[in-house]
């Protein structure tokens, strides 16, 4: 399992992975809501970037945040 700190550069590096610039509050927003094992941030981040990909979206937090409610993912 992840720290915090840990899972804000994990996702970072899934972005930059996929050569996705990505605004550090939206990074924040979705490492305080995944889930902390590996495999589920890789899964989540994954799902997102096609979803906004398909839908031609812009990565913000609103975005984010109706993708993970839409997923059932969002964790309070």
């Amino acid at each position: 399992k992840y720290s915090e700190n840990n899972k804000v550069v994990e996702v970072v590096k899934l972005f930059a992975d996929e050569n996705i610039m990505v605004d550090r509050a939206v990074v924040e927003y979705l490492a305080k809501r995944l889930e902390r094992t590996y495999e589920s941030l890789i899964l989540t981040v994954r799902a997102l970037l096609k979803d906004i990909r398909q839908e031609k979206k812009e990565l913000t937090i609103p975005v984010c945040r109706a993708f993970l409610k839409k997923s059932r993912i969002l964790r309070k």
